[in-house]
């Protein structure tokens, strides 16, 4: 096939006459190492080669294909194919990949197990659920009264029951192996629950309430350790735990202290941004998917009602298609975010770096991170277009006018949401740090631009009233669950001041309206929501004429 011929073709999708159409009848998917039963969870997806069904996971390889489902390396499209279909050929041929990820992190998971049950007898132990279980037991002792009165009644003990069967051998140390006699105390460690001799563990692990917060909180440390209390607190608890638990949770809190501290550029950094992209990965491709098998069977084929008994007996399926139309939205909306996110963080990834010195080895995984993602974005995002296209193409403008219009209504929604929680958030800010007034003014001026445009999205009265009740509620819900949208850090809030929080706060505002104003542009028609947009960005370049003109 030449490139003219490619050329015609870029608009035809592959075939399917020879997919199976017995779909209906195939309950199981029909690899024979697999053969898991298909359900609400577990959907049924074609080889775009041999036609075959299979699950999700048989799927997940790629292979450039030709309109024909014939491999086709150079001008062929990616299609999902079966493992079968993928190893057909040589085993060096162009135009294939596969998802390793899976396998990897089983890999790791195997690793980390076997490290765990080398030292504890047993393969899993989450350490941060263990100590904040310590922290809750510890914060609901110290919300009673009479707090001395318990300590006598040893009601402040709060040792969780050790179960018998967990016990192999009571009589030795379960690290240092000596034997407990008469002066060798035996204790037990609070996070893993293993017995121990007092020279393999310690009262290192604080729990403690925090004066230092405007409001009462309750946090755990290892003393002796950075990012550890420099007085001890008023209110406090030691706590024992074996040394190889204590290892585990002073590296914890050390890359705790680590992250909070932006000063320093290193390769801890580049790796949090990259935890933070590779769920967005998993997310677009699951969604890609999702929005494929949501295009290519959706009914556009209702032909209209010539009588009221045809009308009365399409009622289930005009609910039906409404579903189809809410549902087909929602992923192409969501799908829309998560590519705008992935934009959003490798832009900022590249400014914050910018004008900082970096080590050749942070220099190459800079460089390396941002040509993957690019790379990453640029193919879904064509991707992603060519199925709408597609999708465009088909379907009838009716249908396009109510899947537009539900993609809307989700875009203004959450950009109330955010702008309200994020005005909300300020205002507490304001009144405990005493940060500039006129971050809260511009923040309810926009909230109020965004809220016109929300009730004349809406319609009714009396759904705007109910629509509003439940998005402020849902709001307060975030705020008291602590969900927040800026969270200074506490080490260099004690650092710098209420200069640091003002500034945090500035770019946290700046960032979350580019990313509003970003995916207002991405889902919405230019003639939909100009007032939000104008507000939006006008409010934006406040925060950035407020951050250019600040020192810290």
């Amino acid at each position: 096939m030449d490139i003219s011929q490619q050329q015609q073709y870029d608009n035809i999708g592959i075939i399917r006459s020879h997919w199976r159409s017995d779909v209906d009848q195939i309950l199981h998917c029909q690899n024979k190492s697999c053969c898991v039963e298909f359900g609400l969870t577990n959907r049924k997806y074609h080889c775009r080669r041999c036609g075959d069904v299979f699950c999700s996971k048989c799927t997940q390889f790629r292979k450039r294909l030709s309109v024909l489902a014939q491999p086709d390396p150079v001008f062929g499209k990616f299609y999902k194919v079966c493992q079968s279909c993928f190893d057909e050929g040589s085993s060096t041929e162009e135009g294939q990949r596969r998802d390793l990820t899976f396998y990897f992190t089983q890999m790791r998971q195997a690793h980390k197990r076997n490290i765990l049950k080398q030292i504890y007898g047993f393969d899993r132990i989450d350490f941060e659920a263990e100590v904040s279980f310590l922290v809750k037991e510890f914060q609901k002792t110290d919300e009673k009264s009479n707090v001395l009165l318990r300590m006598v009644s040893g009601e402040f003990n709060f040792k969780r029951q050790i179960s018998e069967t967990s016990l192999t051998d009571k009589s030795r140390c379960k690290f240092c192996h000596n034997s407990f006699k008469l002066l060798m105390l035996r204790y037990h460690c609070n996070i893993c629950c293993l017995l121990c001799c007092g020279d393999c563990c310690s009262d290192d692990l604080l729990l403690y309430r925090d004066s230092s917060e405007p409001q009462l909180l309750y946090r755990w440390s290892v003393i002796n350790v950075a990012g550890s209390p420099e007085k001890e607190p008023a209110v406090c608890r030691y706590v024992r735990l074996c040394h190889a638990c204590r290892s585990q949770l002073t590296n914890i809190q050390q890359r705790n202290v680590y992250m909070e501290d932006n000063d320093s550029v290193t390769l801890g950094e580049l790796d949090e941004t990259l935890n933070n992209l590779q769920p967005l990965r998993n997310k677009i491709e699951q969604h890609l998917m999702k929005y494929e098998d949501l295009a290519n069977s959706f009914d556009i084929s209702r032909p209209a009602e010539s009588s009221r008994t045809e009308r009365s007996n399409s009622r289930d399926n005009q609910r039906k298609g409404a579903g189809s139309i809410k549902q087909l939205a929602k992923v192409q909306s969501d799908l829309s975010d998560h590519l705008t996110d992935v934009s959003l963080i490798t832009q900022r990834l590249t400014l914050k770096f910018r004008n900082k010195e970096l080590q050749p080895l942070e220099k190459t995984v800079l460089n390396n991170m941002k040509r993957a993602w690019c790379s990453f974005y640029i193919e879904n995002v064509v991707t992603f277009r060519q199925l709408r296209n597609q999708f465009e193409d088909i379907a009838p403008q009716n249908v396009l006018t109510a899947v537009q219009r539900e993609v809307d209504t989700q875009a203004v929604t959450t950009a109330y949401l955010y702008v309200h929680q994020l005005g909300l958030e300020v205002l507490l800010l304001t009144d405990r740090h005493g940060i500039d007034e006129e971050f809260s003014e511009n923040l309810a001026g926009l909230d109020g631009a965004v809220k016109q445009e929300l009730d004349r999205f809406i319609g009714s009265t009396e759904r705007e009233d109910r629509y509003d009740d439940n998005l402020q509620e849902f709001v307060k819900l975030q705020i008291k669950e602590g969900k927040l949208l800026i969270k200074p850090s506490r080490t260099l809030r004690c650092k710098h001041g209420s200069g640091y929080v003002e500034t945090f706060t500035a770019t946290r505002c700046l960032n979350i309206l580019d990313k509003i104003l970003v995916q207002f542009r991405d889902k919405c028609l230019d003639t939909n929501f100009k007032n939000t947009k104008t507000a939006l960005q006008n409010t934006k370049d406040y925060f950035n004429t407020k951050l250019n003109n600040t020192t810290i």
